[in-house]
């Protein structure tokens, strides 16, 4: 049974406060794909069957990537991984909150890929709160797009080109 937070289109829902309001067509089909590569969460190992649910999640999220004119990375596969994620952190942790978005819908974390499978592995959110490494991955994580200046969106757009070329 899906909680009200996996109804809920989080990625839509924070693209909609800068003024995207769907998804690609595609999304649909990709997401399903990924889904059957990725079948588990990359930080627990967990599965649909054991967890509330997974999220396809993108690294650099796809509002951020239309923002910059890189919309091909909403649909990219190198720019997504599975994460779960669940409303209460009762049986597992909100992986997807905790270690995509550093505990803020509206950020992002770069590392997401290493720290996931690596820095906080089957970690439960308590421990995952307490760890040093996240803390002062919280206190850098990058600014909301709409409080990025013109240089620092230059700067992160120059950044998404090097990690995702075309």
């Amino acid at each position: 049974m899906k909680t009200p937070l996996q109804n809920i289109d989080v990625g839509l829902l924070v693209a909609s406060t800068v003024g995207i309001y769907e998804r690609s067509s595609k999304w649909a089909k990709v997401q399903a794909q990924h889904l059957k590569k990725q079948p588990y969460c990359v930080a627990c190992g967990t599965n649909v069957k054991y967890t509330n649910g997974l999220q396809v999640h993108h690294i650099i999220p796809y509002h951020i990537c239309i923002e910059l004119g890189r919309a091909d990375l909403e649909l990219d596969e190198r720019n997504l991984i599975t994460l779960c994620q669940t409303n209460e952190n009762i049986i597992t942790p909100n992986h997807h909150l905790l270690i995509g978005h550093l505990n803020d819908w509206e950020s992002f974390n770069k590392t997401v890929k290493t720290n996931a499978s690596k820095t906080f592995y089957a970690q439960t959110s308590a421990q995952i709160k307490l760890n040093l490494t996240w803390l002062k991955l919280c206190l850098k994580k990058p600014n909301r797009i709409t409080d990025l200046s013109p240089l620092q969106k230059a700067e992160l757009k120059n950044y998404i080109n090097k990690k995702f070329p075309l």
